[in-house]
């Protein structure tokens, strides 16, 4: 008969291991999920496409496909279809400032400086620090050969949008201010 004797596993041996298993399944269990990302947001309806020469839609169209005609014919060089298109879209929506700004762009175009002048005031008066608003106003300014007024908004652009086309062209137009 053998004298050894059996001795197993010990507890005190197994417990520290025991206890990780333990707490690495409670740390588990409590550990935040990573969240979920949010679904990809629709894309909006593709806009209906302008073949050269087309009209402004329907009385009854949506806001979206009188901006879409307005910009194309803006685009084409047709400044009073788009002037009476964005003039539509305001009657529709006259807190849109893109819209105040792009129709006296074309109103400019036109040669209609006062209007234009009130169309770039209106934006402004939507939201005062709007640097396209701000450059176009100088604009009208600078074609109207008030050198002061134009280098007022030509600066606050440059200031308030550094770095854009438009500040570059702010700059430009300043030193063609300044020369003598």
């Amino acid at each position: 008969m053998s004298t050894r004797v059996h001795r197993g596993v010990r507890p005190l041996a197994v417990a520290p291991w025991l206890l990780a298993g333990v707490v690495a399944a409670v740390a588990y269990a409590l550990w935040p999920q990573s969240p979920q990302a949010p679904p990809a947001p629709e894309a909006p309806p593709p806009a209906p496409v302008l073949l050269p020469g087309a009209t402004l839609p329907d009385a009854s169209a949506p806001l979206e496909q009188w901006i879409h005609a307005s910009n194309h014919l803006m685009d084409e060089g047709r400044y009073d279809a788009a002037i009476q298109g964005y003039t539509h879209a305001l009657d529709l929506d006259s807190q849109n400032i893109a819209l105040w700004v792009d129709r006296g762009a074309c109103r400019h175009a036109t040669g209609d400086l006062e209007g234009a002048e009130g169309d770039f005031r209106r934006a402004l008066r939507l939201l005062p620090e709007h640097p396209t608003a701000h450059f176009n106003l100088g604009i009208v300014f600078y074609s109207r050969g008030i050198a002061d007024s134009a280098r007022l908004h030509f600066n606050f652009v440059v200031n308030a949008a550094p770095g854009t086309p438009e500040a570059q062209r702010a700059i430009s137009l300043l030193s063609l201010l300044s020369a003598p």
